[in-house]
């Protein structure tokens, strides 16, 4: 696929205009992220957080559900009485990239860093910082939104009728810009609108996992990015640079640590870095 400019700047224009009445992207002051040992002493030394594409988020079922939603959606559109929704939907499901739920290739990279409102939630101990072994960083969301970066915070949707309904605009849109690109096949429209529907698959998560209250930073220029090791695997992420250190306001020691140990080495790494004054707390999760 080679990206048809054109339709995508036609796209583009308004899905940005619209954006923030489609989503809600205005954080509490405070935002959690879960990490293991090793995430946290890359966060400190570095300087940033590092987002990754995201069509490697460790989790793949999250991007399924979003083409579920996809495809009920369309299944809808095939069954209405309106002629272009039915011909929107029918070439929504011929497509390649649709019937693959492959990311398409010449589409600009979103990059993403997952948040939390949720303070020492045992479930995301267990899920995200080593199953308890880890650490959280408890971040100022209004420093991190003063620092000069191609990026935003968005809230994840978790309803699946909000869900719906932003598939649904999206359609609109496309719909809409159809009859400005007289000179373009629907298909083609199409084709380069694939990319939107997955900037909706970085925020529409499964009602099962609520209780996360996730939020997601999100960037659409990896264009810096470095690969690195992760496991048995080799996965690619960009640096998100942090240059105030009050961002960061406390770090919290997993419910499975040592405390006095884990605190020790943590005032050990900190003194070094730029957030040497970031209070340092332990986790009340009961663990079990």
């Amino acid at each position: 696929m080679s990206l048809d400019i054109g339709i995508y700047n036609a796209i583009d224009g308004p899905w940005q205009k619209n954006q923030p009445h489609f989503f809600e992207v205005n954080p509490p002051d405070q935002l959690f992220h879960y990490l293991t040992a090793n995430g946290l002493k890359n966060v400190l030394e570095n300087c940033g957080m590092f987002a990754s594409p995201t069509f490697s988020m460790n989790d793949p079922s999250e991007l399924n559900y979003c083409w579920e939603i996809v495809e009920e959606v369309c299944i809808e559109y095939a069954q209405s009485k309106k002629v272009e929704e039915k011909e929107l939907a029918n070439a929504i499901l011929r497509n390649r990239y649709f019937i693959k739920k492959e990311y398409p290739p010449e589409y600009p990279v979103l990059g993403l860093v997952c948040f939390s409102e949720a303070a020492d939630d045992l479930s995301q101990w267990r899920s995200y910082a080593d199953n308890g072994n880890g650490f959280a960083i408890e971040f100022n969301t209004r420093i991190l939104q003063q620092q000069k970066h191609p990026w935003e915070f968005y809230k994840c949707i978790y309803e699946k009728e909000e869900q719906k309904k932003l598939i649904d605009r999206l359609f609109h849109l496309i719909l809409s810009v159809r009859g400005s690109l007289t000179n373009k096949t629907l298909e083609s429209i199409v084709e380069v609108s694939v990319g939107y529907v997955w900037q909706l698959a970085s925020v529409i998560k499964h009602k099962a996992y609520i209780a996360e209250q996730e939020w997601r930073l999100r960037t659409h220029d990896l264009s810096g990015a470095t690969a690195f090791v992760s496991g048995s695997g080799l996965r690619a992420s960009r640096k998100i640079e942090i240059f105030d250190e009050s961002a960061i306001k406390r770090l919290v020691i997993g419910p499975k640590n040592n405390f006095e140990s884990a605190e020790f080495a943590l005032k050990t790494l900190l003194k070094n870095t730029l957030f040497n004054k970031a209070e340092i707390v332990r986790s009340d999760a009961p663990y079990r």
